[in-house]
């Protein structure tokens, strides 16, 4: 088992699997891509949630003005939120209650996008082809959330 270090100059720990995790901003007190970036960020699911957030987000740009308080602020919103609940799941991942409770939250949220989605094509917003694309993503991510639920009871690692 790796042990985890934290310093203030920018110094790295070292995850279970193994992968260095830049800690802090290594020139200054400037924001880099290595201080930003979480360990979550390495889980499939999560990258998978945030490009199916990104694709959302680009295909709801081409929404109607009305629209832009409903529809579009609630796809935005749902696609986003399961980025954030993965997240804070692997932020409680030493507790396999609290880690699935949150995996449960991002899969209702993914479920929540996958309706707005299918709102944003019945209503002409989204082509036939663009809403499979979009459904797929958001299923998959849905399919991966599930698995991580079940992998917590056959020992998903901790801290």
């Amino acid at each position: 088992m790796n042990t985890a270090t934290q310093t203030r100059t920018g110094q790295t720990r070292q995850n279970r699997r193994n992968k260095t995790l830049t800690l802090l901003p290594k020139k200054g007190n400037s924001f880099s891509k290595e201080w930003v970036m979480d360990a979550s960020d390495d889980l499939q699911v999560y990258k998978r949630a945030f490009k199916l957030a990104m694709d959302s987000f680009e295909a709801s740009k081409q929404f109607p003005a009305e629209e832009k308080y409903a529809l579009t602020d609630r796809l935005r919103r749902s696609s986003r939120t399961v980025c954030v609940l993965i997240t804070e799941a692997f932020s409680k991942r030493s507790f396999p209650e609290a880690f699935t409770e949150k995996l449960f939250q991002a899969d209702a949220e993914n479920s929540e996008t996958q309706v707005w989605l299918a709102f944003a094509f019945r209503c002409g917003y989204l082509t036939e082809e663009g809403w499979k694309v979009l459904n797929e993503g958001s299923r998959s991510v849905g399919k991966m959330l599930h698995h991580l639920i079940d992998e917590v009871g056959t020992g998903w690692p901790s801290r």
